[in-house]
């Protein structure tokens, strides 16, 4: 069968079961996150990201495609 590649590793497409195919889990412009760097709290941003996606998985979603173009998420080093 047909691999793709995730950020666990390369698996079987039959394997990814009920999939969400375009989520954003934090969607904010760099302007914005120069301009007011106090008004974004990454921490509590990413554990609400995670308690909503163990939600999501209680109700059956097995995959999740994060859709966030560059300059409209939050990485580590903006």
């Amino acid at each position: 069968m047909a691999k793709i590649n995730c950020v666990s590793g390369s698996i079987d497409t039959t394997d990814l079961g009920f999939t969400l195919m375009h989520e954003h889990f934090m969607v904010v412009n760099s302007a914005l996150r120069l301009a007011f760097p106090d008004w974004i709290d990454r921490e509590t941003i990413m554990a609400n990201t995670v308690k909503e996606l163990k939600i999501a998985k209680n109700y059956g979603v097995q995959t999740v495609v994060e859709a966030t173009p560059i300059n409209l998420g939050y990485s580590s080093d903006s």
